[in-house]
């Protein structure tokens, strides 16, 4: 392309055939690397987060009130018991039931294998779920606070959010990152490195802890990958 540019240039008073042979080519070719290079950023398949469709919350005069990590934890075990390929990890995310014990009782009952602990390594928790999510898994990396995101920040630009457009939609990698933010930790560098993950994301959860199992209908779905950041504390 680029001496294509140059002969173009040097023929720039020359109106012959070759020269708009060689004009005709060029704009092929650039057409051609503009699907090459700059397409596939997000899923357009049927798995698009933006193709499924919405999950209404239903209420009724006798729905009990539960605290915001009991309804979270009754949408993790519901997930669980439905996709067979869904796994998680994360620190204490296991055994204790994560820091707001929405995974409570759910790897004695899944078993460790698919919930899984893993050490204070933020990088490498990202990095299993990438390795599993390319292999057809549906994992759930849980990073503990929105600010330890920071460790592990290169490989969620360079390796995550980048993958099906480096591959031009041949691979993808689901993850779903799931973090805590404003309401539990000063709220500073959380809100910078929020609105940075949010290049990346094509949706976030809501800030109520009611509603976020029907945003994780989206992330569980979706064959994009995702951050899902719990924001009040429950």
């Amino acid at each position: 392309m680029a001496s294509a540019g140059e002969a173009l240039l040097a023929m720039f008073d020359n109106e012959s055939n070759p020269k708009q042979s060689l004009i005709a080519w060029k704009k092929r070719q650039e057409a051609e690397n503009a699907s090459r290079y700059g397409s596939n950023l997000y899923s357009d398949s049927n798995e698009s987060a933006l193709k499924i469709a919405e999950v209404a919350a239903s209420y009724s005069e006798v729905s009990p009130v539960k605290s915001g990590f009991e309804i979270l934890n009754a949408c993790f075990d519901s997930a669980f018991a439905r996709f067979p390929h869904l796994v998680a990890m994360g620190e204490d995310i296991g055994r204790l039931g994560d820091v707001n014990q929405g995974f409570a009782g759910l790897q004695s009952k899944y078993g460790a294998l698919r919930i899984m602990d893993t050490g204070i390594r933020e990088a490498t928790i990202v990095g299993q779920a990438i390795g599993l999510a390319l292999r057809g898994f549906k994992p759930i990396a849980d990073i503990q606070y929105l600010d330890y995101l920071l460790y592990a920040i290169e490989v969620l630009s360079d390796d995550l959010a980048s993958l099906r457009w480096r591959t031009c939609g041949g691979q993808k990698a689901p993850v779903i990152i799931r973090t805590r933010g404003i309401g539990w930790r000063a709220s500073g560098i959380q809100d910078l490195l929020w609105r940075e993950s949010s290049i990346w994301s094509e949706a976030s959860t809501s800030a109520f802890p009611e509603m976020q199992p029907r945003l994780w209908v989206y992330t569980i779905r979706s064959s994009d990958p995702m951050t899902a950041p719990l924001w009040s504390k429950c």
